[in-house]
């Protein structure tokens, strides 16, 4: 189905990101997000990273409904057999 693969790529992005993030992190000499020497790209990632999880979450979600409204069908369509 579609939206697996969709949640699995986005699933592995998020762990690209957090790889990205922590590489970033690394080097830094900050680590605190609310200091001005924070990097820049870090909390870029970041926020995209966070993003990517509420769009899994959403199409968890998603993938839910769709399931219960085939099941549904497929009870309506039995029982009319």
């Amino acid at each position: 189905m579609q939206i697996r693969e969709m949640i699995s790529k986005l699933d592995h992005a998020v762990i690209i990101l957090d790889l990205s993030i922590a590489a970033e992190l690394e080097v830094a000499r900050e680590r605190n997000p609310s200091h001005r020497s924070y990097p820049i790209l870090a909390t870029t990632l970041t926020a995209r990273r966070d993003n990517l999880k509420v769009t899994i979450v959403l199409l968890v979600e998603r993938l839910a409904t769709v399931k219960q409204a085939l099941d549904q069908f497929d009870a309506v369509g039995a029982a009319a057999l």
